[in-house]
């Protein structure tokens, strides 16, 4: 599962800025997702080394992803939410900066799939798949 969330869209940063975690009461709070709980706790820790999610390029290095599951713990009213324990489960498959296979960099980036037009045909023999 590979959710993004060191660049997550604009639509989903907002709905995670619109939760109000200090304002819900305690049913409210096992509702939220835990998308929205590492995007929060991801918000505290750029904020806390210079950077703005959303904008800057947040590149957690694995080292310091326990940072990021620190974080998550304080914002929990309590220990036994499982939202919270799911969020601090969740860290390392969904933190990183993604990036692009070199496998498909090199399509990508190959000439003859950046020259392509009208006249530009495929051989369904040449197809190693």
């Amino acid at each position: 599962q590979d959710l993004r969330l060191a660049s997550p869209f604009p639509d989903l940063l907002a709905y995670a800025d619109a939760i109000d975690l200090s304002a819900m009461d305690p049913t409210d709070i096992g509702h939220v997702p835990f998308v929205a709980i590492i995007i929060k706790a991801m918000q505290r820790w750029a904020t806390s080394n210079g950077l703005v999610l959303g904008t800057d390029t947040i590149d957690i290095p694995f080292r310091r992803l326990d940072e990021i599951r620190a974080i998550i713990r304080e914002m929990a009213p309590s220990a036994d939410e499982e939202n919270f324990a799911e969020a601090v489960k969740m860290v390392s498959a969904n933190c990183s900066l993604y990036e692009i296979p070199s496998e498909v960099s090199l399509i990508i980036n190959d000439r003859a799939a950046a020259e392509t037009n009208a006249a530009s045909s495929v051989n369904p023999s040449d197809d190693a798949c």
